[in-house]
């Protein structure tokens, strides 16, 4: 999911696990879950966002594939095929996003950010770097458009 604050910064967080680097929040789908409920459920895990603090405006229309690196493959999983999002909320600083309240979302990034949107896929960690590229230059007309409203 790719966060953007008012300026088109974009949300980045920085998972706790050696070599996962620098992420967008990630959605992971539960069997029976609705996507977009899934989404709303893992942006308040990841990074403490409420449903009513988020715009959705607009997703990727296919699936943008990414391919794990060796080290991280489990079991037979080699990569994925992911559906971004784009959100829009207000600046969010690290005591609204919770990881200085919420142990839950605090155990799994140790910081978070706002980055400029062309520098954000720079950041990411290598293995998403295309996938991130795909996603953002997909979305970013999207991005454009909705902040000249």
């Amino acid at each position: 999911m790719i966060v953007s604050d008012e300026r088109q910064r974009l949300l980045l967080a920085n998972s706790v696990d050696e070599g996962h680097g620098w992420q967008f929040p990630q959605l992971g789908v539960q069997p029976g879950e609705v996507l977009l409920d899934a989404m709303h459920r893992e942006l308040r895990e990841e990074v403490g966002l409420p449903r009513s603090s988020v715009t959705l405006l607009g997703n990727t229309n296919r699936p943008v594939s990414c391919r794990f690196p060796a080290w991280f493959a489990i079991r037979d999983f080699v990569g994925q095929m992911q559906r971004w999002f784009l959100l829009r909320t207000p600046d969010v600083d690290r005591r609204s996003v919770g990881l200085e309240s919420d142990p839950d979302v605090a155990a799994e990034f140790s910081e978070v950010r706002r980055v400029e949107f062309g520098k954000s896929a720079a950041l990411v960690a290598e293995h998403q770097r295309h996938a991130c590229r795909q996603a953002l230059s997909e979305l970013e007309p999207m991005l454009r458009t909705e902040a000249l409203c």
